[in-house]
């Protein structure tokens, strides 16, 4: 018995493993038959494992990971020193710094002062090369201004001596010569295009002079090569011996930060990171979502063309089952087509997507200049685990056809004939539990802190299985609801119905790309209100600010401020000047005001001891200021009656801060105390001398209604200039209000900032502009145009079922009108039921990332805002209901006017 049994599994096997070579080779005969047919099948696996490559290959070269860093930051030698004034605790890298316990968030403890150094002060040259032995070489990096013709240019500068090959890496000479003195310098590529000399004389805007002596390529984005400076606070660390983990503590306890050659290629016992588990990047949650995205969309966009396949060749599929072959071969005659387009399409997605990765970066870096790219990376292991799992996706995609076919009667496939399998009514019920339940796993793993990228893959893969099971009962459905429509619709509807099968795979594509656009739209929209809600503006639309730094307290002394305004009157005539003054007290070179000088506070309304700064709400010498304002200024200010009539009193208008800070107005019933005195010069918590108090009318508004001037977070009064002139209070032009008729628009704003010096900076309020707009529209766009593609392969399916039904009423008197109104609904119906089922599905994942998206923050009166949901209904209709109406329109349009008219035999 038991060699009968061994010799029947051995046949059993034996028949098993020559159908699938059978299958194989007639997969593999036909592929090369229709070659052209089989390219397009094999694109559309191929087109999202190419996207997705490109994209990874691009981010992969964009990053910059510790070892390619090496060259670049250190040279040759075994080290970066970045010397500081506090301890601090790092990873082996160096890329996670903190002065700070990641665990408890205490500070640690004081810095250990090496020997020859000082408390308080970096550790010199000196003293780190006795601590480290072996040579200190200075690096150095900063930021200046250039005059260029009539403007000033702000640049970066990199300080290394190219003549020493310890700094290899760092730099490469282009032309002319590395710098040997102070005041010679190199330009890069990046300064040439911004208009830098590459020879000759560069005037800095302090007045020393630069002589450029050549060109330089550095990794680093910079415009400027020079020696290093004096004042550098990092080194190169040349030795012969590695620096060890060891001696990294050791140098982080004297407040030095290493990057070390040996720990970033070979970490050992180092730690990776410094932070405790469960409290770092959602790396895993990336991952997850890309394995499902990628598996999904393979699957959706491969089922499609696999059912095309199985259409095509479905009277040979027939003939093998009419001439004895097995129901199953049909089954692997659909998946041995799969097998080999899969992995085919699979390799030359991923290659196509690197070589189109690497293509692209160029391009993006000439883009982004600012950003220090990497050199090419190709992720082969990545790339192989996505070929797989692009591969393994196709073989699903074909397993709904390869059951199609191996379910489909003989005798209805060889006369042309497919009907509709009964749906089982459990099969909608299923769905919609196996919905339900990915829908909560979605919830749960999306709200989880840590480590739910298990629930949120399963979540995913649940909605879609569960919406695919019910699928069929819906498309019958539409079919059954439709008898009441207008004929054309009726049978558009009832072929869909009846052909639902071919059809499924159309709508599912159509569903999973409607199910990622709302999604995301949902997301991106609430992500987008919430940054919206809690924008300020510092001015009034279109105005521009320029913050002044300390100066004299009589303006007409402030040379800067003269200077400032003769460089706007010239570049921007048009630009009309208004200057924003504070009550000043000016302060010595330690930043105490000077001894004599009249100071002005307000106390908090708690105050004991007037006298002590820490009393002090608001004051002319410390900040937050106290403002004086003319009447122009108040008048142009959203302030109440009463807050006027203050003001003209020689009372105060106080700017009450969100209550999340712990802040009140010293105002009590309409009355405020002021503090006056004179400084006695001493930087002591008790600067003033003879103090005398007296009460002023007061008022209290909201920060927010304050925001065009800076207050809204800070707690900040306001004067008279006619209060502050009758009293003698010192002021100062804090800043200047910059106001065009129009707007500053960005010419402007450039000439102003390149005429401005670098101590004062130009803000031109543009009111908030959403950053997601572009992305909601441009995923529209081409989910939008998957939808409509995948809308059209589905028509194109229920077409090639429908023939005999065309002929026949071709023959019976349809007019053309006729016939493209059925292929425009067909079209309409494939994706409206699709559309709706997406837009239905991605409300579950689309609300549920809104909420923890957009709870954690703050509201512009100190309010927690949020959370916030806002669906994008516009872009969304857009696809679901006018996407279906163009394919509608385009399907009627390439319609045969002239069916075929074949000879029925049923």
């Amino acid at each position: 018995m038991a060699t009968s049994g061994e010799t029947i599994s051995t046949g059993h096997r034996s028949s098993f493993v020559g159908s699938w070579r059978l299958m194989l080779r007639l997969a593999r005969r036909d592929l090369s038959r229709h070659w052209g047919r089989a390219i397009l099948t094999a694109l559309m696996v191929a087109l999202p494992v190419m996207l997705v490559s490109a994209g990874g290959t691009l981010l992969a070269t964009r990053s910059v990971s510790s070892a390619e860093a090496i060259p670049r930051v250190m040279g040759t030698t075994q080290a970066r020193l970045d010397v500081g004034t506090q301890r601090v605790n790092q990873n082996y890298d160096g890329r996670e710094v903190q002065t700070f316990s990641p665990t408890t968030g205490t500070q640690l403890p004081p810095v250990q002062v090496l020997p020859g150094g000082s408390a308080g002060e970096a550790p010199s040259a000196a003293a780190v090369q006795r601590a480290t032995g072996g040579q200190l070489l200075p690096v150095s990096d900063g930021e200046a201004r250039a005059v260029i013709g009539q403007r000033r240019v702000r640049f970066s500068l990199l300080g290394i001596d190219g003549r020493n090959d310890a700094y290899a890496g760092m730099g490469e000479l282009v032309s002319g010569r590395w710098p040997s003195a102070p005041g010679e310098a190199l330009v890069t590529e990046r300064a040439r295009e911004r208009g830098f000399p590459t020879s000759g004389r560069l005037t800095l805007e302090e007045g020393q002079p630069m002589t450029v002596v050549g060109v330089a390529d550095t990794a680093a984005p910079v415009e400027v090569v020079t020696l290093p400076s004096s004042s550098a606070t990092a080194y190169l660390l040349r030795r012969d011996t590695p620096v060890r983990w060891e001696e990294v503590q050791r140098l982080n306890a004297h407040g030095i930060t290493v990057l070390s050659r040996s720990l970033t290629t070979d970490p050992g016992s180092a730690p990776r990171t410094i932070y405790p588990p469960g409290t770092t990047s959602g790396d895993p949650q990336l991952v997850a979502l890309v394995t499902v995205g990628v598996a999904l969309l393979t699957v959706f966009f491969a089922g499609p063309a696999f059912t095309t396949s199985g259409l095509r060749h479905r009277r040979a599929l027939g003939q093998i089952a009419s001439n004895g072959g097995t129901a199953a071969m049909p089954r692997r005659y659909v998946l041995a087509q799969a097998v080999l387009l899969g992995v085919l399409a699979a390799v030359v997605g991923v290659a196509l997507g690197a070589i189109i990765g690497l293509g692209a970066a160029p391009l993006a870096q000439r883009l982004k200049p600012e950003i220090a790219w990497g050199p090419p990376d190709l992720r082969w292991r990545w790339g192989l685990a996505l070929a797989a799992l692009a591969a393994v996706s196709a073989l699903v995609a074909a397993l709904i056809p390869a059951v199609i076919a191996g379910t489909t009667s003989v005798l209805q496939t060889l006369r042309g004939q497919v009907s509709a399998r009964h749906v089982r009514a459990g099969w909608p019920v299923l769905g919609a539990v196996v919905v339900g339940i990915g829908g909560l796993l979605t919830f749960s793993g999306l709200r989880a802190p840590a480590g739910g990228e298990i629930r949120i893959a399963l979540g995913a893969i649940m909605l879609f299985a569960g919406a695919m099971v019910a699928l069929p009962w819906l498309l019958a459905q539409v079919a059954r609801f439709a008898r009441h429509l207008p004929l054309a619709m009726r049978i558009a509807a009832r072929d869909v119905g009846r052909q639902r099968g071919r059809a499924l795979s159309g709508v599912g594509a159509i569903m999973a790309s409607v199910t990622l656009l709302v999604a995301l739209s949902i997301g991106a929209a609430s992500d987008d209100e919430e940054a919206r809600a809690v924008y300020l503006p510092q001015a009034t639309a279109g105005e521009g600010r320029i913050d002044l730094q300390q100066g004299p307290a009589d303006p007409t002394q402030d040379p800067d401020l003269r200077v400032i305004e003769r460089q706007l009157q010239a570049v921007a005539p048009q630009v009309r000047i208004d200057r924003y003054s504070n009550l000043s007290a000016p302060l010595n070179d330690d930043t105490v005001p000077l001894a004599g000088t009249r100071l002005v506070a307000i106390p908090s309304a708690s105050c004991r001891d007037v006298s002590e700064t820490s009393c002090w709400y608001a004051a002319n010498a410390l900040s937050p200021p106290i403002l004086a304002l003319t009447p122009s200024q108040l008048a142009a200010l959203d302030l109440p009656a009463a807050s006027r009539a203050a003001l003209r009193d020689g009372g105060i208008v106080c700017a009450q801060p969100p209550e999340t800070y712990g802040l009140t107005c010293p105002v009590r019933d309409g009355r405020a105390t002021l503090v006056e005195g004179v400084s006695n010069g001493r930087s002591d918590a008790s600067p003033m001398s003879r103090p005398s108090r007296s009460e002023v009318p007061g008022e209290v508004v909201p920060a927010r209604r304050l925001s065009v001037l800076g207050m809204e977070t800070s707690p900040s009064v306001i004067v008279s200039t006619e209060t502050a002139q009758r009293r003698g209070w010192p002021t100062r032009t804090a800043w200047l209000r910059l106001h065009q008729p129009g707007g500053t628009d960005a010419a402007t704003e450039q000439r102003i900032t390149e005429a401005l010096p670098s101590s004062v900076w130009l803000y031109v309020e543009r009111g908030y502009t959403s950053p997601s707009r572009a992305v909601i529209w441009t995923m529209t766009a081409v989910l939008g145009l998957i939808v409509l593609v995948a809308t059209l392969i589905g028509t194109a399916l229920t077409q090639t079922e429908s023939r005999t039904d065309q002929a026949t009423l071709a023959a019976v008197g349809a007019g053309r009108g006729l016939r493209r109104r059925i292929a425009g609904w067909q079209a309409a119906s494939i994706a409206l039921v699709g559309g709706l089922t997406g837009l239905a599905l991605g409300l579950i994942p689309g609300i549920a990332v809104a909420k923890p998206l957009t709870s954690s923050s703050m509201g512009p009166s100190g309010e927690p805002a949020g959370p916030f949901l806002v669906i994008p209904w516009p872009s969304i209709a857009l696809v679901v209901l006018g996407v279906p109406l163009l394919a509608a329109l385009m399907a009627a349009a390439v319609t045969r006017t002239r069916p075929s008219l074949t000879r029925r035999t049923d």
